[in-house]
């Protein structure tokens, strides 16, 4: 049983490969972080995610991502209690 799921991971990675768009460069690496942990309640949350949204919607935000080939990520953290 250990080869099967090896196998298929195999394959899986095999094809990400295979079919996967090709890698673009950027000129512009933004990475949001933002705090879910206990100490940020369903309000607080919605007002960060809220304010990121709005942000990026921004006429002049939006146009400036693309015009300087922006990656953006977004990463969430909490502790192992939530």
């Amino acid at each position: 049983m250990r080869v099967r799921p090896s196998l298929s991971a195999l394959l899986g990675l095999a094809c990400t490969f295979a079919f996967g768009s090709p890698v673009n460069a950027c000129d512009l690496a933004l990475a949001l972080a933002v705090d879910i942990s206990g100490s940020v309640d369903e309000r607080e949350f919605e007002i960060q995610m809220r304010g990121l949204a709005e942000g990026l919607r921004d006429p002049e935000v939006s146009e400036a991502l693309v015009r300087n080939r922006a990656a953006v990520m977004l990463v969430q953290w909490t502790g192992t209690a939530r």
